[in-house]
């Protein structure tokens, strides 16, 4: 696998620390992290290269001020930006939620684990989703 570029969005450092932590122990080393969705969004668009871009989003839903199914529409309105997978993840979800945001182009929706054991589990799904 080549190296590939994940940005993740969230506003809380401990889950930046640990999904950071998480995606290196399964051979990802290029991540990059916003604490905002406007932030990724001005990331997002300083690419001047197409296949520079990173190749998936991992995002909290509960941001502050525009939320991650806001961004979640907002990239896939984009030409530029609309190829990119987008993983949503929140401290909850329903199945009604899951249908939702992969309606509006979500890759998937997942419920943040709860143990460091999940992380890593989820870490190494998220690589396969990469390599597909």
């Amino acid at each position: 696998m080549n190296q590939c570029d994940i940005l993740i969005i969230d506003d809380d450092s401990d889950d930046i620390e640990i999904l950071s932590d998480v995606f290196i122990k399964n051979g990802i080393k290029k991540i990059h992290y916003e604490k905002s969705a406007p932030l990724a969004l001005n990331y997002l668009q300083t690419f001047t290269n197409k296949a520079d871009l990173p190749c998936l989003i991992v995002s909290d839903l509960y941001l502050r001020g525009m939320d991650g199914g806001e961004f979640l529409q907002t990239i896939k309105a984009l030409p530029d930006l609309q190829h990119i997978p987008v993983i949503l993840l929140s401290t909850q979800c329903t199945a009604r939620d899951v249908e939702k945001y992969r309606n509006m182009g979500a890759r998937d929706f997942i419920v943040k684990p709860s143990s460091y054991d999940d992380y890593i589990k989820l870490g190494a799904s998220i690589k396969k989703t990469i390599e597909e």
